[in-house]
């Protein structure tokens, strides 16, 4: 049966046409989209703008803790006003640096703001009541150490200063010294004590010292206590055996690291962990200077005796180190800032003139790499060691010995100092002149002298105090007597 199918014509209806307030609306509603994607994208980039700025700043901040690192420098630093008395025995002691001045019976503490180079706050300390004995001179001023307090490179590095104040010139036994803890914020007490000990030190927020009981025979048993800022007592240790030596004509020192204190007296020595746990003895020639090295390692630099009676460095070295020990010619460099990074390593200067500069490993003494340069200073930070070579700055990875950049410097000089403010390395040339280069890439950030500033003539630079530069100056009393702090020139006229 055949299907019919019927072909019907679709026809489309027409479109009501919209109203005016519907037209209106639809242009309205994708402004307000447009609008509102544009605020979302601003938005976006301003907390990304605001996290990299974070960042940035975090970044360019993560060595202001650091133990002798100065405040920020961002162009050539000025001459602050004020005299400075003594500049060589300046302390850094977190916002300030502490300078010290006074008489024969009373010594005064000072407070300096590291910024802008100006006395904020000090303290006077008198010495204690019967201080000196026969043989002393005390006509001279009161001798003033300081030491700070806390934990390095964190925020609470030197939020209080630990100094001693006692009778000029060394007897042995030492007399009592007073003892004084002060805040650095404002140079208040936190406590006071008398102090009767060989030697002295800081560990943490410790006190630690030395001292020495001595029986009829000359022979000694030495003591090592700690002590917390206000004289709770922390730990102590005693040396299981006596030894003999001549108790009249040296005494102990005791240094610190962040391992812990070390002991030297004469022929013997003693390292300790922060808690007071003996960890390594030796002993060796009593004319050694021994010195804690970096990460476990031990230094002793032998002295020979001169025609005045005085000794100097040998012009060698003894590594001590986790298996034994090894000795060399050459000399320790000295580092301006150390950060810890790369504790595994120790830098030396080798040769007749110095002309090499090597890394040895702590724990073996091994030479782990070595580079043809002549070097006269040296800092460490972030895995990276920057050299004052001849003629040359340098950084270099402190693992592996590659130059990461070098530039060329403005003196043939083999001699200048260096300086960081935690972004620059800056190269103190010729006592009057330096120059700050990038410490990622060598980038020369700015340069001057001290002419350039303004500063009177007979100042020079030096660099030898942590975590400050200061000028100094040589008179007729002396070398180096007064001296004034360079400071950034923002710090120099807000202190105006």
């Amino acid at each position: 049966m055949p299907v019919e199918v019927e072909l019907v014509e679709l026809v489309e209806p027409e479109p009501t046409p919209p109203t005016a307030g519907a037209s209106a609306a639809r242009p309205r509603r994708a402004g307000w989209w447009l609008a509102l994607g544009a605020a979302l994208l601003v938005g976006v980039l301003v907390v990304t703008q605001h996290v990299m700025d974070e960042r940035r700043l975090a970044h360019e901040a993560r060595f202001d803790h650091v133990p002798g690192v100065l405040r920020p420098l961002d162009a050539m630093p000025v001459v602050a006003t004020g005299d400075v008395p003594e500049p060589w025995q300046l302390v850094p002691a977190g916002p300030v640096v502490i300078g010290s001045s006074g008489d024969t019976r009373t010594a005064t503490v000072v407070g300096y703001d590291r910024a802008t180079g100006q006395r904020v706050w000090s303290a006077d300390v008198a010495l204690l009541d019967g201080s000196g004995r026969p043989g002393q001179d005390l006509s001279l001023p009161a001798d003033v150490r300081c030491e700070p307090l806390g934990t390095p490179g964190t925020k609470r590095w030197s939020d209080q200063v630990a100094c001693t104040v006692g009778a000029s010139g060394q007897v042995i036994p030492p007399e009592p010294e007073r003892l004084v803890v002060l805040r650095t914020s404002d140079g208040s007490v936190v406590a006071e004590r008398t102090l009767r000990a060989e030697a002295w030190t800081t560990l943490g927020d410790l006190v630690v010292e030395a001292s020495a009981r001595r029986d009829d025979d000359g022979a000694e048993t030495w003591t090592v206590a700690a002590t917390t800022a206000t004289g709770e007592p922390a730990w102590e240790w005693t040396a299981a055996e006596p030894i003999a030596r001549d108790g009249l004509t040296y005494t102990g020192s005791l240094t610190a690291s962040s391992d812990g204190p070390l002991l030297s007296v004469q022929g013997h020595w003693w390292r300790l962990d922060d808690a007071g746990r003996l960890t390594q003895e030796g002993s060796g020639p009593g004319d050694y200077q021994r010195s804690p090295g970096r990460g476990t390692a031990l230094l002793d630099l032998p002295l020979v005796e001169v025609d005045d009676g005085s000794f100097v460095p040998a012009g060698r070295v003894v590594l001590e180190h986790a298996t034994g020990s090894v000795e060399f010619p050459g000399r320790e460099l000295h580092l301006t800032v150390d950060d810890g990074s790369a504790p595994e390593l120790m830098w030396f200067t080798t040769g007749p003139d110095d002309e090499t500069l090597e890394a040895r490993s702590t724990t073996t003494g091994e030479v782990v790499w070595s580079q043809d340069l002549t070097v006269s200073a040296g800092l460490a930070l972030g895995g990276r060691l920057y050299v004052c070579a001849d003629g040359s700055l340098d950084a270099i990875d402190a693992d592996d010995g590659r130059t990461l950049w070098h530039v060329d410097r403005s003196t043939e000089t083999a001699w200048c100092s260096l300086a960081t403010d935690g972004r620059v390395v800056i190269a103190v040339e010729d006592g009057r002149a330096l120059r700050a280069h990038d410490l990622e890439d060598g980038t020369e950030r700015w340069a001057g002298t001290l002419d350039d500033s303004g500063a009177p003539a007979g100042l020079d630079i030096t660099s030898t105090t942590p975590g400050v530069l200061v000028a100094v100056r040589s008179d007729e009393d002396g070398p180096h007597e007064r001296g004034a702090f360079l400071v950034a020139p923002t710090g120099a006229a807000a202190a105006r």
